[in-house]
């Protein structure tokens, strides 16, 4: 079973390497149309949001950067309730139509948010950090250190221990299971589902932060070089689409998330002071 899964992983990691023949290009602007922004302070003075997400009623949960509470607004940044924690959350998303995950990374836990009354309700704790979480399809992928991420479930239960040899900075699973991550301003790895080790997707330094769209692609932001791009792998060709830059007014890009439903991309921008949501087609 083990050379098994060498082999696999060795074949995945070839034909990887064997792909870094990129194309790049420059996407048509009107397929990226900007449907909203707005700053942060909109929830109070000096507030800056960390992470945060999409959930299906078209609204954002938004983690802040400092304060024991997320808030959960419009697309706008209108309407904006909060939810009071007993921590300050890390990371925030979206886990099925009825409740988000909620981090806190020196409470060593996960805690669910109900999406309906707002109320926060269990907590699931590891015994590690909980960093950086995303979750598709029932798998929560989980950063627990600055070299692993898990695979869990609401349970608790570990499925997958995953060791990266470097800080997995920030993490994105998509539909099919794929979980894709960065090291902090360096490449792009992903962890196939059916892998018991991550394989380097696409050499890039720079990568800060990830979010996985659909149709095998995935957006990345490029903090210092003010750049939104996204990465898709047709067979054994990677495409490299640059969506926006400084002049489309990026700053700073410090988190994504992107909304499969939709098909919007949300950027928190100008180093976690704005917020700009984006039509992707």
């Amino acid at each position: 079973m083990e050379a098994k899964s060498s082999a696999l992983v060795s074949a995945a990691l070839d034909s990887c390497q064997q792909g870094q023949a990129i194309v790049r290009s420059k996407i048509d602007q009107k397929k990226m149309s900007l449907v909203s922004s707005f700053l942060t302070d909109i929830f109070g003075k000096n507030v800056s949001i960390y992470k945060g997400c999409f959930i299906p009623t078209g609204r954002l949960p938004l983690s802040p950067l400092i304060g024991n509470n997320i808030f959960i607004c419009n697309l706008d940044g209108t309407k904006a309730e909060t939810v009071q924690l007993d921590y300050t959350p890390h990371s925030v998303t979206l886990n099925d139509n009825e409740q988000a995950l909620v981090t806190s990374f020196n409470g060593r836990f996960v805690q669910t948010v109900n999406l309906t009354t707002l109320k926060p309700g269990k907590k699931i704790y590891f015994g590690t950090n909980c960093g950086s979480i995303t979750s598709s399809n029932g798998r929560i992928c989980l950063s627990t250190s600055q070299s692993s991420f898990i695979i869990t479930n609401l349970y608790g239960d570990v499925l997958k221990k995953t060791t990266t040899k470097l800080d997995s900075f920030d993490i994105s699973i998509n539909r099919a299971g794929d979980c894709y991550y960065t090291g902090n301003f360096n490449n792009v790895y992903v962890l196939p589902v059916n892998s018991e080790e991550p394989i380097l997707y696409n050499e890039m330094s720079d990568a800060h932060r990830i979010t996985a769209g659909d149709h095998n692609c995935i957006y990345v932001s490029r903090r210092d070089l003010n750049e939104i791009i996204r990465i898709s792998k047709n067979n054994e060709e990677y495409k490299i689409d640059n969506l926006l830059n400084a002049d489309d007014g990026i700053e700073l890009p410090t988190a994504l998330s992107y909304d499969n439903d939709t098909k919007q991309l949300m950027i928190i921008n100008n180093a976690w002071t704005s917020i700009h949501i984006y039509n992707t087609r």
